[in-house]
Formats: C-alpha cells, sequence, structure tokens
C-alpha cells in the first residue's frame, strides 16, 4: 500500500486552503521557504546528505511545484492533528513528511531510504511546520466567526 495515498483526503482540503489563502504574506513566504528547501546544497560530502541534495534535484527536475509542497505539508499536520497518536515516533513523523513531500512529482524509479526521507522531513517541520499549524489554526478561526455570523443572522429577534 503506498502510504501518500493516507493523505489523499486532507491533500484535497490543504489545496483549498492554500488557494483561499494564497494572496496572503505567510503563504507566499512559505513558498519561498519551500522553494529554498527543493534547493537544498550538501554541506558534507556524507552519503545521507547527498542523497538528500540529490532526491531534491529530481523533484525539481520532474516539474515538483513549491506550492504543492506547502500544501503536502499542511496535508500531513492536517492529518496529525485528525489522529494524535499515530506515528509511534518523531522519526516515524519524519519520514512519512518526508515521503510525501519527495514523492510530489512522479521518482520514475527513483527510491530513497529511511535516512533520506527523515532528513527530508525534518528539514520540511523546520521550514515550513510553523506556517502550517498556523494556516490550520486561521482557517479554524474562519470557520468559528462565520459560524458565529450564521448563528447571528438566524436570530431575527435580536
Amino acid at each position: 500500500m503506498d502510504k501518500t495515498n493516507l493523505f489523499d483526503p486532507q491533500l484535497a482540503v490543504a489545496r483549498r486552503y492554500m488557494q483561499l489563502y494564497g494572496d496572503r504574506k505567510a503563504t507566499v513566504a512559505a513558498v519561498e521557504l519551500a522553494r529554498s528547501v527543493m534547493h537544498y546544497r550538501a554541506s558534507t560530502p556524507l552519503g545521507s546528505d547527498v542523497k538528500l541534495e540529490l532526491a531534491w534535484e529530481v523533484q525539481r527536475h520532474r516539474g515538483a511545484d513549491p506550492a504543492e509542497i506547502a500544501a503536502r505539508v499542511v496535508a500531513f499536520y492536517l492529518f496529525t492533528d485528525a489522529r494524535p497518536g499515530y506515528f509511534k515516533s518523531q522519526r516515524a513523523e519524519d519520514v512519512a513528511l518526508g515521503r510525501l513531500c519527495l514523492h510530489s512529482a512522479p521518482l520514475a524509479g527513483h527510491r530513497y531510504n529511511a535516512t533520506v526521507y527523515s532528513a527530508a522531513g525534518d528539514m520540511i517541520r523546520s521550514h515550513l511546520g510553523v506556517f502550517a499549524l498556523t494556516l490550520i489554526k486561521k482557517v479554524g478561526a474562519d470557520a468559528e466567526r462565520v459560524a458565529q455570523l450564521k448563528a447571528q443572522s438566524a436570530n431575527l429577534e435580536a
């Protein structure tokens, strides 16, 4: 079973959120952060660092979109908010997040090990995690405000 399918319902919602809030400064900044993640350069000649750089290079050449990466991070956080405790450790979360984002473009035979996925997930979390959580809170607050307005509009006696 492909683990990216776990996130499909949340991915549609996250894409909608990114469209609704796409003109906000925070969203534009998050897309720029995703772009900077995609242009990662290995700081050491270690195997996992070089493999991570190669993975992002493959994503760029296959047409991965930074906005799609940001949407996938939001989808991941929507998933984890709905299912606390689903992942047993921080490493498992990092591997899942890295896999979700590194599979945003067709891989065509490129497979990576858990070390690369974990490093990618940690990098993505540090760059885009705060944005994703803030966007989810903002959408929730906006939905709550709309519900209050609907309730007020239904009460014609006040």
